[in-house]
């Protein structure tokens, strides 16, 4: 009979006693790590918070400028545009040539410097940047900052005196006048302007100017912008200049918008040559001036850190000159002993002296003269004050003192065998009290042809604002003058019809006026002429555009 195998099945029950009392060791292991784990978290958790807090306050952050930042909206074709809006609806705006800062169009102006808040006070501005004032700001085309040269061609912007009518010193033409047409590009030559804005908003955008009268269907447009982009790439650009004896003004017609006070640089493109341009307006009101007007408008706009226009820059390629000075110096020779040895045992009965030799002097270096600095002489204020009403010129007939109004010409002097006083009053003035005048004169333009003898003396009136011109007899010689007066004698012969002619320096007059105490920025000032002999000039109810200029230089 078989013995059942008892040491095989205890071996067996013993193997799974083993299994069961390892994965019991198992488990117990496992809970007391995790109990052992549970209490190192609740010791350590506020080191370990510390530690992920270092790194969340390390991690990169968005700066400042870009926290809550939404992409701006696309500036989708309208058919209404607008009023914030600079592009037309469904223009697209052709490339930016080289010579532009940037090729993205702008729906409203940025800035160019340190944008103020609306009220704060203006900052320390640099040379020919001009300050809005109530809305407007006013600028001389030659007032430039400065500009960019032609991009493919050999245009340049040149200064002129050659046509008649100009504000200020001069105009810009755009030389040589011979067909070329930027179209759409703004490949021509560049000119920039700096102006200061006070006062945010919409701003219309004039020019005064006129083509050259060689094809002056071809001489007739520009481009325009704000900070290197145009906002003129539409259909034949700004145009539409079609007087060639006239300066006219033209109305852009979309309003541009600036968000904010600050610096802003304007700048003007040659589109097509010939174009003359003599000076621009920006202003929230858009009927400043019609377009056709030849009026000269008002007085160039304050530049606190004064003016002096920089040059137009020169077509691509020409050199401009160096001023740094050179010095020359001649090098000194090198002189060299010569060393004569005599021979061993050689008698020398007598020494004959060695002539001396003669020492050339060294010439002295060739030093050219750096220049003395010159001292900074401050650019004067110029301002150009047209006649701008029908009753700011009025002759009063001597005899009896009956007034005029109404006349086609301003008679100087005499009119036939009569005496006449001419009046003539310029509103506006911006000159502060006090200030120093450097030059002042009155442009008149020839109405009729003169030649025979004439001498006047002009005087001013003593009056802090004087009133517009009215029918009462002796309206002008009822008004007190000025104890400056000015002989204008010998007065040379008008030959020519448009011609323009200069009174003589009026400054002592004009002096007199400004250091009165009740002189403010903005006041007017009244002329009136009398002597003898006839000069015929515009009157503002001839041609307004053409009536008589009151041309003053200051400095504060």
């Amino acid at each position: 009979m078989k013995r059942p195998n008892y040491s095989a099945r205890s071996r067996a029950d013993r193997r799974s006693s083993e299994s069961g009392q390892s994965v019991s060791e198992y488990a117990l292991i496992i809970v007391l790590v995790g109990v052992a784990a549970i209490v190192i978290i609740q010791l350590l958790g506020p080191a370990l918070g510390n530690v992920f807090s270092r790194f969340g306050r390390r991690a990169p952050v968005a700066p400042p400028s870009l926290v809550g930042y939404t992409p701006p909206a696309t500036l989708a074709p309208t058919q209404t545009l607008a009023p914030t809006a600079t592009w037309p609806p469904g223009f697209t705006p052709s490339p930016t040539p080289p010579n532009t800062p940037t090729s993205t169009p702008f729906v409203t102006a940025t800035p160019t410097g340190t944008l103020m808040p609306t009220g704060t006070a203006t900052p320390t501005l640099g040379n020919c940047q001009f300050v809005e004032v109530g809305g407007q700001v006013v600028v001389e085309a030659e007032s430039l900052i400065g500009g960019a040269p032609a991009q493919g061609n050999m245009n340049a912007w040149v200064t002129t005196t050659s046509y008649g009518g100009y504000a200020g010193t001069s105009a810009l033409i755009s030389l040589p006048n011979d067909g070329d047409n930027m179209l759409l590009t703004l490949n021509g030559p560049r000119v920039d302007y700096g102006i200061y804005l006070q006062t945010p908003g919409n701003y219309y955008f004039y020019v005064r100017g006129r083509p050259d009268p060689v094809s002056p269907a071809d001489n007739d447009s520009i481009m325009a912008g704000v900070a290197g982009s145009s906002f003129t790439q539409i259909g034949s650009g700004f145009g539409g200049w079609t007087s060639t004896s006239n300066f006219t003004w033209r109305r852009w017609p979309i309003p541009l918008n600036f968000p904010a006070a600050g610096l802003y640089t304007i700048n003007i493109w040659m589109r097509e040559d010939g174009m003359v341009v003599d000076r621009f307006a920006m202003s929230t009101n858009d009927a400043l001036f019609s377009d056709g007007s030849t009026a000269v408008g008002p007085a160039q706009s304050p530049a606190p850190g004064g003016c002096t226009g920089a040059p137009p820059p020169p077509p691509p390629g020409t050199a401009t000159p160096s001023s740094t000075p050179t010095v020359t110096r001649t090098p000194t020779p090198s002189r060299t002993p010569t060393v004569t040895s005599t021979p061993a045992g050689t008698a020398t009965p007598t020494r004959t002296p060695s002539p001396t030799p003669s020492r050339t002097p060294s010439p002295t270096p060739t030093r050219t003269p750096s220049p003395t600095p010159s001292p900074t002489v401050p650019a004067p204020t110029i301002l150009d004050i047209q006649v701008e009403h029908d009753d700011d010129d009025a002759e009063e007939r001597v005899s009896n003192g009956s007034m005029t109004l109404g006349s086609s010409r301003l008679e100087l002097g005499q009119n036939g065998a009569n005496p006449y006083l001419v009046g003539l009053r310029f509103y506006g003035i911006n000159v502060p009290r006090g200030a120093t005048i450097t030059n002042a004169f009155i442009r008149f333009t020839t109405d009729a042809t003169d030649s025979g003898t004439a001498s006047f003396t002009i005087v001013g009136q003593a009056g802090d604002n004087p009133p517009r011109f009215n029918g009462n007899d002796n309206n002008i010689s009822n008004r007190p003058a000025t104890t400056a007066s000015v002989s204008w004698p010998n007065v040379p012969a008008w030959t020519n019809l448009n011609e323009t002619h200069n009174t003589p320096d009026l400054r002592t007059i004009v002096q007199q006026l400004v250091n009165r105490g009740g002189w403010n920025p903005g006041n007017s000032m009244v002329f009136i002429i009398s002597g003898s002999g006839t000069r015929r000039a515009e009157s503002h109810d001839g041609n307004a555009g053409e009536a008589a200029v009151l041309h003053i230089e200051y400095l504060p």
